[in-house]
């Protein structure tokens, strides 16, 4: 690739990264001990950069972990091509079904509406259509196992390089989804005296 060549591909590159910026999960401005936890969570990932990896933080409820999960996410976002961020999964299987995720799932990273009816069909159709995904998702608040086994599987539903964040009150859930790295989020720290 000739000198114009690689220009352009870093032209695009950047024009890309701005638009991504638009759509990048909102999070509470100024926040207060955030960076470390981050730091943390970063290095892990940046040290396995080619294995599919997911990562769970667990902890309390309300002290911050979708905060740092959304942060990291920012972060990691400009990277990826597929993204998909589900919110409140506890919540949302009560309302609408498993199916109802599948779908957005779906919907984010495929860009096809109403694919699946069935949480079998779900389950079947997520484990074949992404493997040759490298995709960033983050699932929040989840808080049983058979969500997780119904909407991530296992690392071979998706491509080398894949990060799925996962955030839930119950330590077991992430033992049970043989979560690559297991964050413990107590609090943000304080700041500084």
């Amino acid at each position: 690739m000739g000198y114009e060549g690689k220009l352009v591909k870093l032209v695009v590159q950047k024009v890309l990264n701005e638009l991504k910026k638009e759509f990048e999960l909102v999070i509470p401005d100024n926040l207060v001990g955030i960076d470390s936890h981050v730091k943390n969570v970063m290095e892990f990932l940046d040290n396995n950069s080619s294995a599919t990896l997911f990562v769970g933080i667990h902890g309390m409820g309300g002290i911050g972990k979708t905060t740092l999960a959304k942060t990291i996410y920012n972060t990691l976002s400009s990277k990826f091509e597929y993204c998909s961020f589900i919110a409140d999964i506890r919540e949302s299987c009560k309302r609408n079904g498993i199916e109802y995720l599948h779908n957005k799932l779906i919907s984010d990273i495929l860009k096809q509406k109403n694919q699946v009816y069935s949480k079998d069909e779900g389950t079947r159709f997520l484990s074949s259509k992404f493997e040759d995904k490298k995709v960033l998702i983050l699932f929040d608040d989840a808080d049983d196992d058979d969500q997780l086994k119904a909407l991530v599987g296992n690392h071979n539903w998706f491509s080398p390089g894949s990060r799925i964040l996962i955030t839930t009150r119950n330590k077991a859930i992430l033992d049970n989804a043989t979560v690559d790295f297991n964050y413990e989020h107590e609090e943000m720290d304080g700041p500084r005296a």
